[in-house]
């Protein structure tokens, strides 16, 4: 009964504390939005994404996907592409122009010279877009575009119990950043865009997911200088990856971390009784509709 009642306050402890953390972030992002409000380049970047402008953001192959989703499961099992049976998926998502937008956006932010935070605990270059105002336009993504997809894909890492993001823009550059070690994400599932400039490699790298027989076995690599802008990834975040060094140019990508109420304590994380399989990722594509 000791060992119960004293588990039970470290549980709460931990929530008044990161309840009081959420606060002063959310204070931080406020006054970081609202320095830069008026330098905005593109208002919509910073709302809920309508119908009205769907057109306008995302590649025709992915809305039309997502539009005929309630008559068929054809279309998104169609469209997104298996590059590893543990997981990794890779499809369409933005048009090349709204890409073109948003980066434009992201630079203009950083020429203001508004202080803001690095974008984790190992990219140095970059922002946090939530920081700077793009929240609304991100929980939408994640919610009315994306969860269908994560839903079915993660359900057991908690892919239909999403309601929290971190949204970031990393880039690499030489004398910069020019690569990223090896490492798990902090959130359920990841999506990861390519926004654009021309740059020499820089590929992805995958090594299986956390407690599943890939765990260090599996060797997977996407290479992002063959895609177009707006070409996207996802994978649970316990999915162990890195990136390989570019050679030249600069590359600049969204980042997208997607938490669920119960971070940390979905079926599949939870004392890795229920570790993700490529059964699991078969069984949830199949069932797309």
């Amino acid at each position: 009964r000791d060992e119960h009642q004293q588990l039970i306050s470290r549980v709460s402890a931990k929530q008044e504390s990161e309840t009081k953390l959420y606060a002063e972030r959310d204070e931080r992002y406020h006054n970081r939005s609202m320095q830069y409000a008026p330098h905005r380049i593109e208002p919509f970047l910073f709302e809920s994404i309508q119908d009205s402008n769907a057109e306008d953001i995302f590649d025709r192959r992915f809305l039309e996907a997502f539009h005929y989703q309630s008559h068929t499961r054809d279309p998104f099992l169609n469209l997104i592409k298996r590059e590893t049976d543990s997981g990794v998926v890779s499809f369409p998502l933005f048009n090349p122009e709204f890409c073109a937008k948003l980066l434009a956006e992201i630079e203009h932010i950083q020429s203001r010279k508004i202080p803001g935070q690095v974008p984790n605990t190992m990219n140095n270059y970059g922002l946090i877009l939530d920081e700077f105002g793009m929240g609304p336009f991100l929980q939408s993504l994640m919610e009315i575009y994306l969860r269908p997809l994560t839903t079915h894909l993660y359900r057991d890492w908690g892919g239909d119990r999403l309601t929290r993001h971190h949204g970031f823009a990393v880039q690499y550059e030489i004398g910069k950043d020019v690569s990223l070690d090896y490492h798990m994400d902090a959130c359920e599932v990841t999506l990861n865009v390519l926004l654009g400039k021309k740059f020499d490699g820089g590929s992805l790298f995958f090594n299986g997911v956390r407690g599943d027989a890939s765990e260090k076995k599996e060797s997977f690599e996407f290479d992002w200088k063959s895609q177009p802008a707006g070409w996207a990834i996802l994978h649970v975040g316990q999915h162990w990856h890195g990136a390989h060094p570019i050679t030249s140019g600069e590359r600049t990508n969204l980042i997208l971390w997607m938490m669920s109420p119960n971070y940390r304590s979905s079926p599949a994380e939870r004392h890795l009784m229920q570790p993700f399989t490529p059964q699991m990722f078969n069984e949830r594509s199949d069932d797309l509709i």
